[in-house]
């Protein structure tokens, strides 16, 4: 759809649209990157329309723009700048809904600096692309490390709400945790229920604990902020894996700044997250780049608990663990 056509097809003006466009891609509806169009032409119009940075910073402040990591909104600002009938073609081609890379694969220049005060971006990366950001818990290590840390999970009823293809749900089991509700939004096993975490408004019944890997990107502190919301309301536990910078983002200090925060289970060992053939695809992608292929992961994870039932006078623990024999 040309720029001209999307003008005149809004029912409202651009910026509206493109803030609507924002709210929807946050929550982490489905086809990501249908958003992309009017969240690029809705927030360089608001560029265009605010001009001095104070102006265009307090129409921020109360638009859904603010809770994406500068370094997208930046992207889609450029994508806004940019865009053309060409620009939207070629963006249909690109396997990401990351603004920051849809603009990197479309231009050398659109290489915009890290913004790292949340640890999103230490999330996915330059790596192979995955629909909603869902990485797979491919390495069981990290259950067994967090089962071995934190044993009284196998008393909690688990639910898993970014189950994807059940991966963890499995791994979870064979440790002895028992796993009675699996959602996710966008399922890949027959026995896992097709559920969007924002529309819940209560964990499921007979559940007492949230454990699951959460999509990895801009999805991931709004994911895991509206988990605690629900576990706080049932007083419930909550295990969420992410990378270990993560914990130190500025801006997600009202999580791991919580009363409800229990533990940091830090394995002593760095997981995998490729299988073997996308190892290979990804050399083959960076060969052909020129860069240098190294299979050796670049990330350290950590898992995260919260108790909202806990004794809040007893301070949370670090647990570091090394990596299990098996």
């Amino acid at each position: 759809m040309s720029v001209l056509s999307v003008v005149d097809t809004l029912p409202n003006d651009l910026v509206v649209v493109g803030e609507n466009a924002a709210r929807a891609w946050m929550r982490g509806t489905k086809k990501l990157r249908d958003y992309i169009e009017p969240m690029a032409l809705g927030i360089f119009e608001a560029r265009k329309r605010w001009t001095a940075n104070q102006d265009f910073g307090a129409w921020l402040e109360g638009s859904p723009f603010a809770a994406m990591g500068k370094t997208d909104r930046a992207a889609l600002i450029k994508l806004g700048e940019l865009w053309s009938d060409e620009l939207a073609t070629r963006i249909k081609d690109i396997p990401s809904s990351s603004p920051r890379m849809i603009l990197k694969a479309c231009s050398p220049s659109g290489n915009t600096d890290d913004d790292d005060e949340s640890g999103s971006t230490f999330y996915g990366g330059d790596r192979i692309n995955r629909s909603n950001e869902a990485w797979d818990t491919i390495d069981p290590r990290l259950v067994q490390s967090l089962v071995e840390a934190v044993p009284y999970l196998k008393n909690h009823k688990v639910w898993e709400p970014a189950a994807g293809c059940g991966r963890m749900v499995d791994q979870l089991q064979a440790a002895g945790v028992e796993v009675i509700a699996t959602t996710d939004i966008e399922p890949r096993r027959d026995d896992i229920a097709s559920q969007d975490l924002f529309d819940c408004e209560a964990m499921p019944t007979g559940t007492d604990c949230i454990i699951t890997n959460p999509p990895w990107g801009n999805l991931a502190s709004p994911f895991v902020r509206h988990c605690l919301k629900l576990a706080e309301n049932a007083k419930a536990l909550v295990a969420m894996l992410v990378p270990l910078p993560w914990v130190a983002g500025r801006k997600i200090a009202d999580m791991t700044g919580s009363p409800g925060l229990e533990t940091l289970v830090v394995p002593r060992y760095r997981a995998r997250w490729m299988t073997p053939e996308e190892e290979a695809e990804l050399a083959a992608q960076m060969e052909a780049d020129g860069k240098e292929w190294s299979p050796a992961p670049k990330m350290n994870h950590v898992w995260i608990v919260w108790d909202f039932g806990r004794d809040t006078a007893v301070a949370p623990v670090i647990q570091f663990i090394d990596e299990p024999a098996s």
